[in-house]
């Protein structure tokens, strides 16, 4: 690459108010830094220490210049007109063996550590999901930014430990079929123009990410892990590339008499009684066709015209004459007749498919026959007319042949099932008849359904683990007679395929001990080298995918047996050779660098910072933050970037003069603080709630309340009594078995009984006509409500809950107070109940006038909202997010729930899928309205987001402006490492306009506020369809 850049910037997109370090190969470097061409500040910085900047006021494109020997290099950074507080979340740390940086991951940013210099540097932009060693300096970024939904999309970037940047990159358009950094190849698929590339990592210092190998107007293709091949289908043939490029790829042309099936390997119909089979690793075998011959297209890429078996059976159809016949001797009077066919008249249909499993000397095959018949008729008379219907009988058998030169072998001549637990070639694993088969060319072994059974294939050896209860037995398929290893305990079963090691305990001279078998070589390994006295008990010894250890916390290889060290705390990631570690304790990070000459590891701290905020509350002038740290409010001052006071007690929220609620610890009393003085200005008789009209005249209670009524009479009855109700009413479930509980279902059936003979006609009109059928719940009612009220008076109102709401969830009260609603999660579905309501302030008067209730959302819905424009919003778990004008109309033409969403599922109006007053935003929550109430803020959390919000090399959620009325997306912003942080318990959602809408605070659940500057005045046209959002490094 040319000279060692000599110096870089970190980060390079940065904050108002982030740090900046200058890191540098020379001393006393002279770096001027400029701000569209105008010179801004001067650093000289050395190579010994990274310099540190604690601010530049300046935002946007800010360029960093040095000269070294005439010679001009300048570096670009971005300082965002946002703040950022917190240190995020730890993700995941990269660590390679011969690298001297090591990757930890934050949930929305990278700390890269210098082992040698100790610096550690952070990059805001870079967060990916994995990181690969290609070589010493460069490194794999793979970044996913897009769910199922999305197609998977994955980003991927070279990140180089020289010029410590992304060199280069593939963004936005693919999916991922195979990595294999280690050989310097990637394969994606291309899912915007559908091609498949195979492209070349690192080229050459300046040159990266270079197509080797494409493929494009294919129909469709697979990857097929277990051959390493990527097998691809075209419209007149199937190619089968190695993923390794390793061998010339395979190029099949299509005919009516052969087929390719989904492991690559080819049948071929060579005449009416002769088969041909090619493995995808070039083995050829030619055998007999088996009778009736026929493939199916579930297991095959292709199958010809001359082989294909259909899937379906047909209709049955009773022939004319048949059915006359019948019919005419159906006696006189029957309106149902079934007549058992005999002889030729029976109907019968067969669909045969077969599977190959090519082995040594030929080949394995299941036929699958699946049958059908017809043996007797169901006729009904609908007035003049005969309708017959045909009672069918339906079943599937299986059979597993050799064939080979010689001839056919019947292996397992008739069976009810036979299921293909494994293949590897040459060898074959099924289970059938409650029994397990293991088969090699002709031979055979059978073990019963309680003996597990493996196969392992490792540097050409292949091998069968038997294993009953904990004893396992280790054979060489070459010879299933002698066991290499004999009822001996494994100790990393799961991990053997990895470690391609088997390590076991075997007892010898009364004393267990560690020994282990290397499956590459077929040879047990001298172990002597472990010490027995690292641990008491074998079973203390714990085995992982990629590393072990011994209860004294030392460290060792499973895959080369080389012993490590111990080391403290919780081990979190770890090199290859396990020469680097990182561990977790009493949240400190430590790095293990393992020191060859002493055999020890050189333990070090590295500092990744813990701010993580629980709580943000923006001030209505965008000026101040409140902030929750641990169990501390700080009150922190945005433009002078600094915590200028602590709050005692608990935070509830701003006030629209912006004074701030405080709930005292030890009282639970709430005052008013002045965010100037700090003084107490409370207000006489001030009472807070939870829910609050904007103007803070009207209330609604946080929780429900809950009464009973006696259905029957509908008189209310008492706690005690419904107790009485169910001890008597309900089947006893706490009462031992035998006479007790005999004796006290008697007690209660006589219960129900005199009950039922009491209240008899009015069970009947509740459809109770039995009275074993009563219980507690056929007699007591359950009323759920809340309250909403006017705040300092008596003055309040009752709003009943349907009967089956869990839970109550949100409430909200609209600008004119016209209006409130609540939302919810009953049994099924969500819950949106919307009321008019009518407040006479001058009066002290407050009544409901008429409400709308809907179960229209797919789940719970949670956060709610009134806009100043008249609109409704909340959204459900999927996440679906529901927009509602409130007017006359809503109230007057109530849609069914089939009609609501029948006309809002038909409907595609830009981003919003509309009804009338409905509109709906699919994949979407809603966070909060803007002041003015013409937009809104959304994000995409919830069961089923339609995108991850990631871009770039960051994986990221995403939050998004809308235009209320029409939908229309006009910013989007990136890079939170966290969902929207909620507090169900507090009813709020950490979202917040500034008053004047020039600001928007969001804090997301790894701890991470952000205080953007937006600009809400982007002209637009009202119901214009939204541009596809897309996200870009």
């Amino acid at each position: 690459m040319g000279m060692k850049i000599p110096f870089a910037i970190f980060p390079r997109i940065a904050y108002r108010n982030s740090q900046f370090q200058i890191v540098s190969h020379f001393d006393n470097l002279k770096i001027e830094i400029y701000k569209n061409d105008k010179l801004i500040k001067t650093v000289e910085a050395d190579s010994a220490h990274p310099t540190i900047i604690t601010q530049l006021k300046e935002i946007g494109k800010i360029t960093a210049k040095c000269s070294i020997n005439n010679k001009t290099f300048e570096q670009e950074f971005e300082i965002k007109d946002a703040y950022r507080l917190g240190s995020s979340e730890f993700k995941r740390a990269f660590l390679f063996d011969e690298s001297p940086y090591c990757f930890f991951l934050m949930k929305d940013r990278l700390l890269l550590y210098n082992c040698e210099k100790k610096i550690l540097i952070t990059e805001n932009h870079y967060s990916p999901t994995e990181i690969q060693n290609i070589d010493n300096r460069n490194f794999l970024f793979v970044t996913r930014i897009g769910d199922s939904s999305s197609r998977g999309i994955v980003n991927l970037g070279i990140y180089n430990t020289d010029s410590l940047n992304v060199v280069g990159q593939l963004l936005n358009s693919f999916r991922v079929l195979k990595i294999v950094a280690s050989e310097n190849m990637a394969w994606v698929h291309n899912i915007f123009t559908n091609t498949i590339s195979c492209y070349k990592l690192v080229q050459s210092p300046n040159t990266f990410f270079v197509e080797i190998e494409k493929f494009d107007k294919f129909n469709s293709f697979i990857v097929e892990d277990r051959s390493h091949s990527i097998i691809i289908d075209y419209p007149d043939k199937i190619v089968i590339s190695s993923i390794y490029r390793n061998r010339p790829a395979s190029i099949i042309y299509k005919a009516v008499n052969n087929a390719v099936d989904r492991l690559g390997n080819v049948v071929s119909l060579v005449d009416d009684d002769t088969v041909s089979i090619v493995s995808i690793l070039g083995h050829k075998v030619q055998t007999p066709a088996p009778v009736e011959f026929k493939l199916s297209s579930d297991n095959q890429i292709y199958v010809g015209k001359l082989l294909e078996q259909k899937l379906f059976f047909s209709n049955f159809n009773l022939p004319h004459d048949v059915s006359g016949r019948i019919i005419g001797e159906i006696p006189e009077g029957l309106t149902n007749y079934r007549c058992t066919l005999k002889g030729t008249d029976v109907l019968s249909e067969s669909i045969i498919t077969h599977r190959f499993f090519q082995t040594t000397d030929g080949s394995f095959v299941i036929r699958k026959c699946r049958f059908r018949e017809v043996r007797s008729w169901t006729f009904k008379k609908l007035g003049d007319n005969w309708n017959a219907s045909p009672d069918v009988t339906e079943g599937t058998e299986y059979a597993l042949m050799h064939l080979s030169k010689v001839g056919v072998m019947n292996l397992i001549e008739k069976s009810e099932f036979i299921s293909i637990l494994d293949y590897n070639y040459p060898t074959l694993l099924v289970a059938s008849d409650g029994r397990q088969h293991i088969f090699r060319g002709s031979e055979r072994e059978v073990f019963d359904k309680t003996t597990e059974i493996a196969l392992l294939a490792v540097g050409g050896h292949q091998y069968l683990l038997k294993t009953i209860e904990d004893n396992c037995s280790v054979y060489g398929l070459a010879s299933l007679s002698e066991p290499i290893l004999e009822n001996v305990k494994l100790l990393n079963r799961p991990e053997v395929e990895e470690h391609k090691i088997i390590w076991y305990s075997e007892v010898l001279s009364g004393e267990t001990q560690l020994k282990a078998f290397d499956l590459n070589s077929s040879t047990k390994l001298d172990v002597t080298e472990i010490s027995h006295e690292w641990f008491r008990s074998i079973n203390d010894v714990k085995f992982y995918k990629y590393y072990a250890l011994f209860p004294n916390q030392i460290v060792f290889n499973p895959k080369n047996l080389q012993i490590k060290d111990a080391f403290v705390g919780n081990l979190i990631s770890h090199s290859s050779n396990l020469n680097k570690l990182v561990s977790h304790r009493a949240n400190s990070f430590y790095l293990f660098t393992y020191d060859l000459s002493s055999g020890k590891y050189l333990t070090e701290q590295v500092d990744l910072s813990n701010d993580k905020y629980i709580e943000s509350y923006l001030s209505p002038n965008g000026r101040y933050l409140v902030l929750k740290m641990n169990d501390r409010y700080e009150f922190y001052d945005i433009e002078k970037n600094e915590i200028t006071n602590f709050i005692s007690g608990i935070f509830l929220g701003f006030r629209n003069d912006g004074s701030l609620i405080v709930e005292q610890n030890s009282t639970r009393k709430v005052k008013i603080i002045d965010p100037v003085t700090f003084s107490d200005i409370t207000p006489p008789n001030y009472h807070h709630y939870r829910f609050l009209s904007p103007d803070g005249k009207l209330y609604a209670q946080i929780s429900s309340s809950f009464r009973y009524y006696n259905r029957i009479t509908n008189a209310q009855i008492s706690v005690e009594e419904v107790t009485k109700y169910r001890r008597d009413l309900d089947d006893p479930i706490f009462i031992a078995q035998g006479d007790e509980l005999i004796r006290a279902k008697q007690l209660v059936n006589a219960n129900r009984r005199e009950l039922f003979t009491s209240f008899e006609q009015e069970f009947i009109k509740h459809g109770l006509s039995d009275f074993t059928d009563i219980n507690s719940s056929s007699i007591v009612k359950n009323e759920k409500y809340t309250e909403i009220g006017i705040v300092g008076t008596e003055v309040k109102v009752e709003i009943k809950f349907p009967e089956d709401l869990s839970y109550y969830n949100y409430a909200a009260f609209s600008y004119d107070n016209r209006h409130f609603g609540y939302v919810g999660k009953p049994v099924q579905r969500g819950l949106i109940h919307l009321f008019r309501i009518d407040f006479d302030e001058s009066n002290l008067t407050l009544k409901i006038v008429d409400s709308y209730l809907s179960r229209y959302p797919s789940r719970a819905s949670w956060v709610c909202g009134f806009s100043k424009t008249g609109y409704f919003a909340t959204y459900d778990s999927i996440p679906n997010t529901f927009i509602i004008f409130l007017d006359s109309v809503l109230f007057e033409k109530k849609p069914s729930e089939v009609e609501l969403g029948r006309s809002v599922s038909k409907s595609q109006n830009n981003i919003y899928y509309s009804f009338e007053n409905w509109n709906e935003i699919k994949g979407k929550n809603f966070l909060c309205f803007s002041p003015t109430g013409n937009f809104v803020a959304l994000s995409e959390q919830g069961y089923e987001p339609l995108t991850l919000g990631g871009y770039g090399h960051q994986e990221s959620n995403v939050v998004h402006i809308a235009a209320t009325e029409s939908g229309k997306i006009i910013d989007s912003f990136t890079g939170h490492g966290g969902s929207i942080m909620e507090s169900m318990s507090k009813k709020v959602t950490f979202v917040a306009f500034s008053e004047d809408e020039k600001k928007l605070m969001t804090l997301s659940s790894d701890g991470v506020v952000y205080i953007r500057s937006i600009n809400l005045t982007v002209p637009f046209e009202e119901h214009q369809t939204p541009e596809v959002l897309t996200y870009k490094g």
